[in-house]
Order: structure tokens, then sequence, then C-alpha cells
């Protein structure tokens, strides 16, 4: 019996991923990432490297068990409730006193919306 196959479509779901986020964050082409995904042969073992360094995994073997069922969270899902807690923030300044912050408050918002656009 062969060996089990790569689960890196398993972890790339369980981490909150597109193949595009994927293939950006390990530096490899969404093509490639799709390759590997599929399995119809060994990925390379520098792809297989390159993808678990994105799961934080040091052997690329760990790529053929299933994923952890709470993955952490992702720098980019940090990154964005960071952004909501200062708009947040800055809208209850706003509420409190200080209207001339609506402009940036929009701008902020407008931003988030953009890259969470950009990710999917």
């Amino acid at each position: 019996m062969g060996q089990q196959k790569y689960q890196i479509k398993a972890w790339r779901r369980a981490y909150g991923m597109k193949q595009e986020d994927l293939a950006r964050r390990a530096g490899l082409s969404v093509p490639t990432i799709s390759a590997a995904e599929r399995a119809r042969r060994e990925p390379h073992p520098s792809t297989l490297q390159a993808i678990a360094r994105v799961f934080g995994l040091d052997d690329p073997a760990a790529l053929r068990q299933e994923p952890p069922r709470s993955a952490p969270v992702s720098d980019t899902l940090s990154e964005d409730l960071a952004r909501a807690s200062r708009v947040i923030g800055a809208l209850a300044e706003i509420a409190a006193n200080d209207y001339r912050r609506i402009p940036l408050v929009m701008r902020d918002l407008q931003r988030m919306r953009e890259q969470s656009r950009i990710r999917r």
C-alpha cells in the first residue's frame, strides 16, 4: 500500500485561505498549488517545504496528516482585527464629540473592504 497523500487542500481550508493566498505566502504560483492539491504525482520537495513553512511546519511530511481542528489565527486576520479595533475606537471618539474624524474612518473602512475582496 502506498503512502498517504498530502492533505494540502485541507490545511489551506483550515487556515481560511484561498489558493491565491497560499501561493502568495509560499512564493509559488496558483497552478503549482492547484497541482499539489490534486496530487496526481508527488509534489517537488521544495514546493512541499514552502507550503509547510506557511503553516508553521518544520517537516513537510506533517502535511500528510489532517490539519488541527482549530488552526491558529492567520497574520491577515490579526491585521484585520487590529484595524477593526482602531476603527471602533475612532467611532467611539466620533460619537463622543469629534466629527472631523469621520472621513478618516470612512477611508479606513473602505481599505478594509478592498483588502478583503483581494484576499477572496
